[in-house]
């Protein structure tokens, strides 16, 4: 079986943490913009109110993108995910 390296949540939160090496961030999803995956969901990008936020992964991040749209995550292991965050 496939790891998630996110946990996704039954229902609408106003926040979803985001686990970096360096630290863990509480994103509100009003300021989520700019969603954006490459055409085999490899790579999964959007802004947010810290900057802006870049995944990586082997696998497709398609389901986290869907669920992402619906503002369904409860947490997502950055670190897994080579999360990266460029400070605006």
């Amino acid at each position: 079986m496939e790891q998630k390296y996110w946990q996704k949540s039954e229902e609408h939160l106003p926040r979803f943490w985001l686990e970096l090496e360096t630290e863990h961030l509480l994103i509100p999803w009003e300021t989520v913009q700019d969603v954006r995956a490459s055409p085999d969901f490899l790579n999964l990008s959007f802004t947010c109110e810290f900057g802006h936020i870049q995944f990586s992964s082997t696998s497709s991040l398609r389901e986290l993108f869907e669920y992402l749209q619906m503002e369904r995550i409860r947490r997502i292991n950055g670190i897994n995910l080579k999360c990266k965050l460029i400070i605006n």
